[in-house]
């Protein structure tokens, strides 16, 4: 059950914030915007010299906030003559909204699956195909309650449908990790699985997961047998021009391995059946 990724801003407010208390005079001049501090700075590249007047700003740190939240308050400051029509057009875009909206329905055996929005947030539910209760699969919100942001890269239901696999990203950074769930009681399966950049069932017992590296390159393909301690090797993609990716074929009789640069792929296939099996071109 292959999903697009949801991004939530879980801190998410509707009014103009107050302005910073310790921002400088300049900041709230109407008149005289704050001006950063020029630091000339020169890199060559394939014999190009580029000169960059404000490089320094890639450097996170006190100056650079500071400097930031000068800009911010100036900006309000400009605005704040118009916060009635910020208001009122706030309001007219919200009034267009559906605050709650469910996606199509996808049938995966048993069950029908769907995400449902509701205000700022969404869960993902399933319900019986052939009628009954709807149940949630997975709250993002519940699930990171005290991250600013959540983003779920993927989810699907094991084949006898009595697990849920999902990755969350609490970061931002794409750092995403596999979360295994039982639909019984809610409660979580083995360890989380950290830098896991996709992932496919074989069995109800078999995962099979990718993982990135440093760069975040996905480069290696594990094999995750429910209950074990360490997981297998499957496949390295030393190419650091390749990336590989894991799914199942749409028969469900394959988990289908695919290392891919921009101009060619390699596809490998694994019987489900034969989950322990070497992946053959």
């Amino acid at each position: 059950m292959k999903r697009l990724a949801l991004v939530l801003l879980l801190s998410c407010r509707s009014a103009a914030p107050a302005v910073d208390a310790g921002v400088g005079r300049e900041a709230v001049d109407a008149g005289h915007p704050p001006v950063a501090r020029v630091e000339h700075t020169e890199q060559v590249l394939h014999g190009v010299t580029l000169g960059d007047d404000y490089g320094w700003m890639k450097h996170k740190g006190p100056e650079v906030e500071g400097y930031l939240r000068e800009e911010n308050a100036w900006t309000r400051a400009q605005f704040a003559p118009h916060e009635a029509t910020r208001v009122r057009v706030l309001a007219e875009l919200r009034a267009r909204l559906v605050e709650r909206d469910d996606s199509v329905h996808t049938r995966e055996r048993g069950y029908e699956h769907w995400y449902r929005t509701e205000g700022a947030y969404g869960r993902y539910l399933r319900a019986p195909a052939d009628g009954g209760p709807e149940e949630v699969e997975l709250d993002p919100q519940a699930s990171a309650p005290d991250a600013s942001f959540v983003d779920v890269g993927g989810a699907e239901s094991s084949p006898d449908d009595a697990l849920l696999a999902y990755t969350l990203d609490t970061t931002g950074g794409r750092d995403f990790t596999l979360h295994l769930r039982q639909y019984a009681d809610g409660g979580t399966v083995d360890a989380p699985i950290a830098a896991v950049a996709s992932f496919a069932w074989a069995d109800p017992h078999t995962i099979f997961y990718t993982r990135d590296d440093d760069a975040r390159r996905a480069w290696r393909l594990y094999r995750h047998q429910l209950g074990a301690t360490a997981d297998s090797l499957v496949l390295e993609e030393a190419d650091e021009h390749f990336d590989l990716a894991v799914g199942t074929s749409r028969s469900q009789r394959y988990v289908v391995v695919s290392s891919g640069s921009l101009t060619t792929n390699e596809v490998r296939l694994v019987d489900v059946k034969r989950p322990a099996a070497a992946p053959r071109r």
